[in-house]
């Protein structure tokens, strides 16, 4: 019975080490989407002034995961434009979608959502380019630590496994 415990333990353990290590790649991938939705954006507003509705389809279709219901959020919460202004909608949907980011990441996010449709294409372009290259600096320092990081999680497990070990033996 008290090898099943430890068992039990153990698997409990290495889990949360592969949930931590799950949500890291997570947020990685969520935001090299982000960027590729960004960078979308930031193309099609800079040559073709798409329509936001148009626009947001086109990015639900492109971008896949946590940052592709980003955009469907944003694009289904678009009929609440008469009672809430862009940026609140924008925001809710960030809140609501992007749960794998940090807050530094989500208010980056957030920041696009500020600008656009209220000022001039070039301003609107330009806090496009400067979020862009900010999260894009966030996705290679984590993509960067990654390795790292995995092996400190499971190093972590296994040397919490083996002290459970010799305190229940």
């Amino acid at each position: 019975m008290k090898v099943l415990g430890i068992g039990a333990i153990i698997s409990a353990i290495f889990l949360l080490a592969l949930n931590l290590t799950g949500r890291r790649k997570a947020e990685i991938d969520c935001l090299a989407e982000l960027c590729r939705g960004l960078e979308l954006i930031r193309a099609e507003l800079g040559t073709r002034l798409t329509p936001m509705p148009e626009l947001l389809g086109l990015l639900e279709e492109q971008c896949a995961g946590e940052a592709g219901g980003f955009f469907r959020a944003v694009g289904t919460a678009l009929p609440l434009l008469e009672e809430r202004d862009f940026s609140s909608l924008w925001s809710m949907a960030a809140d609501k979608a992007l749960c794998c980011l940090s807050q530094r990441e989500l208010d980056t996010v957030k920041k696009v959502g500020t600008v656009l449709g209220k000022y001039e294409l070039s301003e609107q372009l330009a806090v496009i380019g400067s979020c862009l290259t900010e999260l894009k600096a966030g996705e290679e320092r984590l993509r960067v630590a990654y390795p790292q990081t995995r092996k400190l999680f499971f190093g972590l497990s296994a040397a919490a496994g083996g002290f459970i070990i010799i305190l229940l033996l």
